[in-house]
């Protein structure tokens, strides 16, 4: 059994350092790795409970009780930040509240007992048949609750997405989706399962004990490869900051391997669209290709000409002017296709793409109208 312990941890500490190593963490990536430190303690803390470490350090009893009750609420932040709807610090308080009520009543019923009562209190619950818990029935009543709320959010989210000229957010849609859908399958099977437990003599307390902890390293392995293999959502820097354009000293890069990555990154570009992330950088477009920033920058300056981000903002112009002779766009600002485009900022797309047409979006626009 201390295997999946050890996994739990395992997972949720990589988990949590990927994120945290990111050059650029948003607030909904700081909400992941949180929730994963607080895993990586429960699963310490169930650990402790489930060895003969629990004998020697008896306050460590019951301490893990209450961090069931962190799960389902970190998924509602997690998804609220992700589609950019941040609670204010009020309303986080409101939602831990079964959490914090459920640690102050333990505070003064239990926490402050001596360890010899604590452990005796201990061995007493896991010696009935049956053990019955107002944390699990709290667990159940958020299942009800927040479930059905996240899936209304999700289902918005994916309606103002195929609202956009540019479906840009679709990965972000699957990664949720696939933590919402996965949290409620993995907790549905616990509680069918402590259900039979509860009403017949099918499952052991032990049984139902170790099955609960092998779901969630389940899910959280399911995490890790989704999350890994799916989004950039724990894509992170580990190119040297100093490293500037132009200076390609010693690296190493032969003519035919320049050309043959050359080939696969305007292949990405085009098939992929990394360009549509307005934080694009050097080293996350790097790494997706599977070559060094420094070699990057070197391809991109010998074949073009330009350096990085003058070379991504052709790809948005590209995609901008696509979207402008499309007639769906005009419901769309000028604003909402520079974002749409992967700019941050109207006003140096409406620079560069003057530029590299001679008029701006606008005049671009219209002569476009009126020549259809």
């Amino acid at each position: 059994m201390e295997v999946f312990f050890f996994i739990g941890i395992a997972i949720s500490s990589l988990l949590a350092l990927l994120i945290f190593s990111k050059e650029k963490q948003s607030f909904s990536d700081k909400i992941f790795g949180v929730w994963q430190i607080i895993l990586v303690f429960h699963f310490s803390l169930l650990y402790i409970r489930h060895s003969d470490i629990i004998y020697k350090y008896p306050h460590f009893i019951g301490i893990d009780t209450s961090f069931v009750l962190l799960y389902i609420p970190f998924i509602f932040f997690y998804t609220r930040t992700v589609i950019n709807k941040r609670l204010s610090y009020k309303n986080y308080v409101i939602h831990l509240l079964p959490f914090l009520l459920v640690n102050l009543g333990l505070l003064f019923s239990f926490y402050l007992m001596p360890g010899v009562e604590k452990l005796t209190l201990f061995l007493e619950q896991f010696s009935r048949k049956k053990i019955y818990s107002i944390v699990d029935l709290i667990v159940l009543i958020q299942a009800l609750v927040y479930f059905p709320l996240l899936i209304v959010m999700l289902k918005k989210y994916n309606n103002n997405i195929s609202k956009k000229p540019v479906k840009t957010d679709t990965v972000t849609s699957f990664w949720l989706e696939k933590i919402i859908i996965g949290a409620c399958f993995i907790i549905g099977i616990n509680f069918i399962i402590y259900f039979f437990y509860l009403s017949t003599d099918l499952f052991s307390t032990t049984f139902f004990s170790k099955i609960s902890i092998i779901n969630i390293c389940l899910f959280q392995a399911s995490l890790g490869y989704l999350g890994i293999k799916h989004t950039s959502i724990f894509t992170f820097s580990t190119g040297n900051k100093k490293t500037r354009l132009g200076k390609y000293h010693k690296t190493g890069l032969k003519k035919v391997a320049s050309e043959k990555h050359f080939k696969i990154l305007i292949e990405y570009m085009t098939d992929n669209k990394p360009y549509l992330d307005p934080d694009l950088n050097r080293n996350t477009l790097a790494s997706q290709i599977g070559i060094s920033s420094n070699h990057l920058s070197q391809i991109i300056n010998q074949k073009t000409n330009h350096n990085f981000y003058a070379f991504v903002n052709e790809f948005r112009i590209k995609e901008a002017k696509k979207i402008l002779q499309d007639h769906a766009s005009n419901q769309y600002t000028i604003l909402a296709i520079a974002n749409d485009s992967g700019f941050k900022s109207k006003s140096v797309f409406n620079e560069l793409f003057k530029k590299q047409y001679g008029m701006t979006p606008s005049q671009f626009r219209k002569s476009n109208t009126t020549s259809k």
